[in-house]
């Protein structure tokens, strides 16, 4: 793909195994209620997925470990390039 990418990096205690898959999902956070520690509804990701997919890209987990985390944030050149050559 030709585009835009860009990598966002957080460095807290990264992500655990059981919430890889969840943590993309609307009102999800990889911490449990009861112990959550960052505030938050859980739509940040979410909301940043559905964006970068309407624009033909994506919000993917590069990586994570105990120093947390890496997203990555990719968008398609591909309608710019229409719109510039019009």
């Amino acid at each position: 793909m030709t585009g835009i990418e860009v990598r966002v990096i957080d460095h807290g205690t990264g992500i655990a195994e059981d919430a890889l898959e969840r943590i993309f999902e609307p009102l999800e956070q990889a911490e449990d209620l009861h112990t959550r520690t960052h505030p938050g509804v859980g739509l940040g990701l979410t909301v940043a997925r559905m964006s970068a997919r309407a624009m033909d890209g994506d919000v993917t987990l590069a990586e994570t470990g105990p120093q947390g985390s890496v997203f990555l944030w990719r968008v398609s050149m591909s309608p710019f390039a229409a719109a510039a050559t019009t």
